[in-house]
């Protein structure tokens, strides 16, 4: 309701509450005033005379009582002190009883005469005129009990409202005082009561002028805020399947159409897109016409082609994701549609990115094409593409529909590339896993050989921990600063930029790891051994753990090494959070790094790698 109309309706119910106190002084004032002449004298029962006073001050709050009377017949009776006193006690009374009606002592009767609205009215008046009403209304007819029932509906601390009206009262009290000594001097009853009419009068008209000159002088009409919240709160239960497979294309291999059916009516079309690395269609020439094959054999929507993307980085730009989102404007692709990526985790990251942008999201299916992105980029939630020079600067977290693991991709990587995902396998064993880290040491052979069931179990153990660290780690969304999953990511992304990705993830991700756990030898976090024990299984599925980037400074002659934990403080949030290992499988969230003993670690490592140049047939010495 507008703040005018509910002024209104409350100066209503004043008025009204007026006009029944002036009704009831033509009503009992000449009976009361008769009375008093009658009983001139409280000798005869002066306690019965003082009660009778006291309970009609005190009744005055709800009854039509002319208190002014009974405040004069106090002290005629009584005298000015002793007057004094019993008219402040009863006055003083009243305005407690008002103000515990207001504060719901007696909320059910005063809900006959205020709504709901009224309520948060005479709170709303409260708040504004304070303790001053108080002080100004208590000698005003109606103001009087309307200022301490609105007190007490406001909920106003009773220690100040007290303090005020028993002041308040006082002053009153001691005007009828006044008026009453005067009456008996004078014999004149009416111009006793006048007089104690004159003076509260007065100080309402003092305060009405008051207000008029503080309102004259404020220039700027002053607005009153007022903070308001609503409180939502939801949850949402994400999940979503991964599955391993081979040849998922084959007509007989239902596991693609089974979760693209799934969740969904039977009879329901369904309408899908595919966008696939250029470099897989190059490595499998019968790849298109095997999806459009399949999706004809299962009477799958398919809305154009599938569709050419580059591999890797160069589909993580603005271009790309421009491209595709034309693609599925003219393919007429709705948020009911799904959207296939096959290719490695910069394909999917590009094409997940496009997905969760167009129509605000997209059901997307990601079918990862590299062990990398089997094992790790591309069984998260993770979206996002590369801009201004900084490496998925740019992005989102949007839970895909399902993924789908195929092994039939993996045949055709080039021994590079099918190496390259071993790096994510072994980060993940070192800061969550002892065991497969050292079942990874076991079987490095098999791995390095591409043994198939060796390299299935691999993938399969390295991404159930990745899920479970997204799942169970309590941030899946990465809303904290800490990010165990980003062992060795921190001066990766910065060499994957320095090399204008000549350096793939996997293998910068291999040297910063090397990085950092030299870096936790120099500053006495990890023992020698354990370090020397990660650099030799780096080095024995194929990586080579240095690359001159590392030694590079800006034109300013500042280390572009060290530069890049800056960037990646600002990645995380503005507070660093660097995960470094205390022991195999154990680690350490440090919040700042010791940037000479990093760049000390960088040089040690540097002697390892040419010491592994120079020894290609012994086992290298770790000089720390």
């Amino acid at each position: 309701m507008p703040t005018r109309h509910v002024a209104t309706r409350y100066g209503l119910i004043v008025a009204l509450l007026m006009i029944a106190i002036v009704a009831s002084h033509l009503l009992f004032e000449e009976p009361v005033h008769a009375f008093v002449n009658h009983h001139s004298s409280a000798a005869s029962n002066p306690l019965g005379i003082a009660v009778a006073i006291f309970t009609g001050l005190d009744a005055d709050i709800l009854l039509p009582i002319p208190s002014s009377v009974l405040s004069i017949w106090a002290v005629i009776n009584y005298g000015f002190i002793s007057g004094f006193v019993l008219v402040w006690l009863g006055m003083s009374a009243a305005c407690i009883l008002g103000y515990l009606l207001g504060a719901g002592a007696g909320n059910r009767f005063l809900m006959r005469f205020f709504s709901t609205q009224d309520i948060h009215s005479a709170q709303q008046l409260t708040q504004r005129y304070g303790t001053g009403a108080l002080i100004f209304s208590r000698a005003v007819p109606v103001l009087a009990e309307a200022s301490v029932v609105a007190a007490g509906i406001a909920r106003m601390p009773f220690a100040a409202f007290l303090r005020v009206t028993l002041l308040s009262n006082a002053g009153i009290a001691l005007a009828y005082s006044a008026a009453g000594a005067w009456a008996n001097a004078s014999t004149s009853f009416i111009l006793a009561f006048a007089g104690s009419i004159i003076l509260p009068m007065s100080a309402l008209g003092i305060f009405r002028f008051v207000q008029k000159l503080k309102s004259s002088s404020q220039h700027l009409p002053q607005t009153a805020f007022t903070n308001d919240q609503l409180n939502p709160s939801f949850s949402v239960n994400f999940s979503y399947p991964l599955s391993f497979t081979q040849d998922a294309f084959h007509p007989q291999n239902t596991l693609l159409v089974s979760q693209l059916r799934r969740n969904r009516a039977e009879d329901t079309a369904i309408k899908l897109q595919f966008f696939v690395d250029q470099e897989v269609l190059n490595s499998h020439p019968g790849l298109t016409a095997k999806i459009e094959h399949y999706c004809k054999h299962h009477q799958l929507n398919l809305q154009s082609t599938p569709i050419a993307i580059p591999g890797g980085e160069a589909a993580k730009n603005h271009a790309q994701i421009e491209r595709m989102h034309d693609h599925m404007l003219t393919d007429a692709l709705d948020r009911h549609a799904y959207v296939i990526a096959i290719g490695g985790g910069g394909l999917l990251d590009a094409v997940g990115y496009a997905a969760s942008t167009f129509h605000r999201g997209m059901r997307l299916v990601r079918m990862p094409t590299t062990v990398l992105a089997q094992n790790d980029a591309g069984v998260g939630v993770k979206n996002g593409i590369n801009s201004n020079g900084l490496k998925n600067l740019l992005g989102c977290f949007a839970v895909p529909h399902a993924i789908i693991n195929d092994a039939e991709f993996l045949q055709t990587l080039s021994n590079r590339d099918f190496r390259a995902g071993f790096a994510e396998a072994i980060k993940v064993a070192l800061i969550r896993d002892s065991r497969f880290f050292y079942w990874i040491c076991e079987h490095r052979a098999e791995l390095f050989n591409r043994e198939p069931k060796t390299n299935h179990w691999l993938i399969r153990r390295c991404a159930e921990l990745h899920l479970n660290q997204i799942c169970n780690g309590g941030d899946p969304f990465e809303m904290g600063s800490a990010r165990p999953l980003d062992y060795g990511h921190w001066s990766a992304h910065k060499l994957e930029t320095l090399t204008q990705h000549e350096l793939c993830h996997g293998e910068a991700v291999a040297i910063g790891m090397a990085l950092d756990t030299l870096y936790a030898v120099e500053i006495g976090l990890l023992k020698r051994a354990d370090a020397e024990m990660v650099l030799q299984l780096l080095h024995d599925l194929g990586f080579n753990i240095w690359h001159p980037s590392l030694e590079w400074v800006d034109d300013e002659g500042t280390s572009a090494l060290i530069k890049g934990l800056e960037e990646f403080r600002q990645h995380l949030g503005g507070r660093l959070c660097i995960t470094l290992l205390t022991s195999i499988g154990e680690t350490f969230e440090a919040d700042a790094i010791d940037h000479l003993a990093m760049l000390s670690a960088r040089d040690k490592l540097k002697g390892y790698s040419e010491s592994v140049l120079e020894s290609s047939n012994s086992t290298p010495e770790l000089t720390v």
